[in-house]
């Protein structure tokens, strides 16, 4: 019975630990930049597309040929964006023509 009192707190403190989540490095508060880019993509993608951005910001204002232009602008650079090509086909049906709507572009591999 004794056993069993230290035995199963000491089982449950083990079994936290283990499956806690990885601590950062000691002085990292996690608000660095660092922190904040993922590993796995190059430095590159994190850099603001003003077309794409000047494309959302036609878009919310209805202006159909101007959200147009930014989206290709934005979508020649960056083939595989699927925030871009989503875009893109939104416009196209909105501006009538539905065959560009539904025509996408091979990504690249």
């Amino acid at each position: 019975m004794k056993i069993s009192r230290i035995l199963v707190p000491t089982l449950l403190v083990a079994l936290a630990l283990a499956l806690a989540p990885q601590s950062r490095a000691a002085g990292s508060n996690g608000d660095d930049e660092s922190s904040r880019q993922s590993t796995s993509r190059p430095a590159a993608a994190s850099v603001v597309d003003r077309d794409y951005l000047a494309g959302k910001r036609a878009i919310a204002a209805k202006q159909w040929q101007r959200a147009r232009g930014h989206l290709q602008q934005s979508a020649a650079r960056r083939p595989a964006s699927a925030d871009t090509q989503n875009l893109l086909g939104y416009v196209f049906r909105q501006i009538g023509d539905l065959r560009s709507a539904f025509i996408h572009p091979p990504f690249p591999r």
